[in-house]
């Protein structure tokens, strides 16, 4: 490895920690030959997750960045001055990820055929997705107005496919590609793999109501909405707050129903595997609990809450997922007392 490649492996380790703790928690736990593609494959989805929430963009040029970057993973090459330029107004982390992600594109192409095949496959599928949202859930540059957000369940099912069930195949995929314990199980895996990505995101969805609004984004869909007798728009408004927990707790059991299924694929890695079967349990898990946390919080949904789990809570977390890890009964006892607490 040559001194700018090493340069550039640390410039991406080092910006992991900046745009997600949890993920960078989870990663650590994956051996060095897994870790760096799964790595690669994060920060290029978060390239594609700010573009699509940046409030300074607007919609068709969300879906020209969005394009730029899937032809990217194409070509190995690409100028990425129109990315920079979109968000030169900006110095967060996600920014600088952004404006910096040909260096991710070009490790990217180091990493074996696979591996490659798998990444892009599904990032290209992700930005697919995220172009075909961006006019639905967006706003305006300059942050004014909401967009006309999602209609049924139909739809939110499907954006989370792109957002996220988009990742439980590519993880599959590289996980794949690198390990032929996991080949052999591949096949049932993918059957589940988008239940375990976009269960993950349905909670993120649920936990980050009154964030997204802030955006001026919703994705509570109206028709789930309506059936609880309140409009999408009077979700966080007080005196609607029984209407709003009875279309969110609808969401909330059909996240569980998902993550049932998420923890199917968890246990179809092998237990051989300990390692990758680890890096899943965790954010698992850590959604179950923050399921309770929604629940158990009378106050959920209010404006400026982000309902998040205690570092403490955390901590135990990843503590009793090192241990069930390397046991199926023990990963499924701790999922169902997870899950009876809620």
């Amino acid at each position: 490895m040559d001194d700018q490649m090493s340069k550039d492996w640390l410039w991406c380790e080092a910006m992991l920690p900046q745009v997600s703790r949890t993920f960078a928690l989870c990663i650590r736990f994956l051996p060095e030959d897994v870790r760096r593609p799964v790595l690669l494959s994060y920060l290029l989805c978060r390239v594609a997750d700010t573009i699509e929430d940046a409030p300074e963009i607007a919609p068709p040029v969300k879906q020209q960045l969005l394009d730029l970057l899937a032809r990217s993973l194409d070509s190995g090459a690409c100028d990425w001055t129109p990315v920079a330029s979109a968000l030169r107004d900006r110095d967060d982390a996600d920014a600088r990820l952004a404006a910096r992600a040909a260096t991710v594109v070009a490790l990217l192409q180091r990493q074996p055929p696979a591996v490659r095949a798998a990444v892009t496959t599904w990032v290209t599928e992700m930005c697919a997705g995220m172009a075909e949202f961006a006019s639905r859930t967006g706003f305006p540059a300059g942050g004014s107005g909401m967009g006309r957000g999602l209609e049924n369940e139909h739809d939110l099912d499907r954006y989370c496919y792109f957002v996220a069930g988009t990742v439980g195949h590519l993880l599959t995929g590289v996980f794949a590609a690198l390990r032929p314990r996991v080949e052999h199980a591949a096949p049932r895996m993918d059957a589940l793999a988008e239940d375990f990505g976009a269960g993950l995101q349905l909670v993120n969805i649920l936990a980050d109501v009154a964030r997204d609004r802030q955006r001026g984004v919703c994705y509570i869909p109206e028709s789930v909405c309506r059936a609880a007798g309140i409009a999408a728009h009077d979700l966080l408004r007080p005196e609607h707050r029984d209407r709003a927990r009875e279309a969110l707790g609808y969401l909330a059991t059909r996240a569980r129903q998902r993550l049932r299924r998420a923890r199917e694929y968890c246990l179809l890695v092998p237990r051989a595997e300990y390692q990758l079967r680890l890096f899943c349990l965790i954010p698992y898990y850590l959604a179950l609990r923050t399921l309770r946390a929604l629940e158990q919080d009378a106050s959920y949904p209010a404006p400026d809450q982000r309902v998040k789990i205690g570092r403490s809570a955390v901590y135990r977390t990843v503590a009793a997922a090192r241990v069930c890890a390397a046991s199926n009964h023990l990963l499924r006892v701790y999922a169902w007392r997870l899950e009876l607490s809620v």
